[in-house]
């Protein structure tokens, strides 16, 4: 493997003049553009201009593979990893060659090339400081929860945890080729940059620094491990992925990897995470949102419930009760009744013993941002219409509509959404139950501030039973979600209880809304399986006595969609029989121009 300080091409220029720099662009357009440049300042202007004539040469019917092999091999614009090939299981309908990218490589390359930082969390290297953030964050994993597996492998393979990542894999559906599904698998670490608003609400920089990992261009602490494109039954395809992301995982915290030094180097994968489907998929949960039941229950029926981690749905055990007595919350986790129609490979990884259903770990973004707060948000913005100046519906919405733009612009809060009507909460009607039809998380964030700041702001809505309600439920939901941001990865035992009692207050009163509408015969604030998520979500926290618990935010995936928009944009761009490898190929040289970007690699 050649370190960087052999090559002496300057990068920056080099993926400048080569027109890479968007790794979602077609080769042949850079080829085609390269020429243009050339034929605009000529043959010898394009020669002292690296790597521009050298594109213009590339014929356009092998331009993926041609182009790859220049940037790759000549130029060295590529994180220098090599694909790992996966048998394919008889009936895999995959006509492609079958590869991935082995964790063992990810972590490899990050030892080699100094950016074993990335996954400390840290912007450069330091090496005492990584060790001692990892110690600490081992130590109070530990205090939270003592009983899981990872001691044992600890102890009996004396792994040294200073120099041990701790990791999470996502995995998620973007939109690939004609709109048709594109899974992607990336692992991340626990560790990272930090949130915006935490960053920002810093008064001073600790040394054991342990902040969630949000900021900066996920290409540059996101690590692409297999792809698959949509195809019928790819359920074997899928298994194969997962067998190998499993083997691959256990490999690295039984075994490791060594550094130049023979300093050895392992990484854990704690938890899966990644929407509903995703957990379903690669838990092989027989529990979920799909057995919701859409008719009324006939008397001989048994349910099987909606939830991977209780019985709630099942017979006799609502799953909408978010009070303190619900009866599902009795059946968490029970031996007797596990969720799981057969054993799921990722449970050979180690895992809370008495909670193994938790290794498949519920996503707030999912719950809240894209679930409860849509159908939370499309009430109250239903009801706050009514009280608008306008003889209709349309007028009302318009007014309402200006109120929310004029408290953005003061706010210094992007929109996202200029409109506020009846299709944006999709209430065609009054017998109709609204629901947020927006798909991007931060229009709730910014309308659940809206909503509160209208419903804090405006007394005359104290008369209105259902408003003075939704007042004390945004309030409720909009300090815990706030105080998530600004807060760290380890959040002590007290902040914790308080968020986590703020997050069930929000949902006792979302209970409180829907049943006064439903005996007042009104379409307003529907059930939804998510809305039990969070309920799971925030009595963790709320439940916790541990001195520290796990933020929720380090198992949400805002930022892990993004990457799964970025690696399936790139799936548009390449030819479908070779799709896996060459999407492949084109991650690691996008991540190789994050790196250089964020300072990780030196320029050479």
């Amino acid at each position: 493997m050649l370190h960087l300080s052999t090559v002496n091409v300057p990068v920056h220029k080099t993926r400048k003049h080569c027109f890479w720099n968007s790794e979602a662009s077609s080769c042949r357009s850079a080829i085609r553009t390269a020429r243009g440049v050339i034929s605009d300042i000529g043959s010898e202007a394009a020669k002292r201009s690296g790597g521009l004539s050298d594109v213009a040469r590339i014929n356009e019917h092998n331009s993926e593979r041609d182009l790859q092999s220049l940037t790759s091999k000549k130029y060295l614009l590529t994180i220098p990893i090599s694909l790992t090939t996966l048998p394919k299981s008889k009936g895999v309908r995959y006509t492609g060659d079958f590869h991935a990218i082995s964790l063992r490589h990810w972590i490899q390359f990050l030892i080699n090339f100094g950016c074993w930082h990335v996954v400390c969390g840290l912007a450069k290297k330091d090496e005492k400081r990584e060790r001692d953030i990892l110690r600490e964050f081992w130590r109070i994993y530990k205090l939270w929860k003592p009983d899981h597996e990872i001691w044992g492998v600890v102890e009996s393979k004396q792994i040294d945890l200073s120099r041990t990542a701790p990791l999470i894999l996502h995995g998620d559906e973007g939109r690939g080729y004609k709109k048709s599904g594109f899974l992607v698998c990336c692992y991340h670490s626990y560790l990272g940059r930090g949130t915006n608003l935490a960053n920002e609400s810093r008064t001073k920089r600790p040394y054991l620094s342990m902040r969630l990992n949000y900021s900066g261009n996920s290409w540059s602490h996101r690590f692409v491990s297999a792809v698959l494109p949509k195809m019928f039954k790819d359920e074997r395809a899928f298994d194969d992925i997962m067998s190998f992301i499993c083997s691959d995982s256990l490999d690295l915290i039984n075994n490791g990897v060594m550094d130049t030094s023979g300093r050895k180097f392992h990484a854990a994968v704690l938890q899966f995470a990644g929407d509903w489907q995703f957990l379903v998929k690669c838990g092989k949960l027989g529990r979920s949102y799909a057995n919701c039941e859409k008719r009324p229950r006939a008397e001989n029926a048994f349910p099987r419930g909606i939830c991977h981690y209780c019985k709630a749905g099942q017979r006799d055990i609502p799953f909408e009760d978010f009070s303190s007595g619900a009866l599902w919350r009795r059946t968490q986790f029970q031996s007797d009744d596990d969720p799981f129609l057969v054993r799921p490979k990722a449970l050979s990884l180690p895992h809370e013993p008495r909670a193994e259903p938790r290794f498949f770990v519920f996503d707030l973004f999912h719950c809240y941002h894209l679930g409860l707060g849509k159908t939370f948000l499309g009430s109250v913005l239903a009801l706050m219409s009514e009280r608008m100046d306008g003889s209709n519906i349309d007028d009302r919405m318009g007014n309402l509509t200006n109120l929310y733009l004029q408290f953005c612009q003061d706010n210094f809060s992007t929109p996202f959404i200029l409109v506020i009507s009846k299709d944006t909460i999709q209430w065609p009607d009054k017998g109709s139950y609204p629901n947020g039809n927006w798909s991007k998380g931060h229009v709730t964030t910014t309308l659940t501030k809206f909503v509160t700041w209208f419903l804090t702001s405006h007394n005359d809505i104290d008369g209105d039973a259902l408003l003075v309600k939704c007042r004390e439920a945004a309030v409720a939901i909009n300090d815990a979600m706030h105080a998530l941001y600004a807060n760290d990865v380890w959040l002590p035992k007290l902040l914790a209880n308080d968020i986590g009692m703020k997050g069930r207050q929000f949902l006792v009163k979302y209970q409180e809304l829907a049943t006064m509408c439903y005996h007042s015969r009104r379409a307003l604030f529907m059930y939804m399986p998510k809305a039990h998520a969070c309920d799971h979500t925030f009595s963790e926290l709320e439940g916790c006595v541990a001195p520290f618990a796990m933020n929720p935010l380090a198992h949400s995936v805002q930022v892990d969609e993004d990457m799964v928009g970025r690696v399936s944009r790139v799936s548009r761009r390449v030819h479908p029989t070779q799709v896996i490898k060459r999407v492949l190929e084109r991650a690691l040289q996008a991540s190789f121009a994050a790196f250089v970007d964020a300072g990780y690699i030196k320029s050479m």
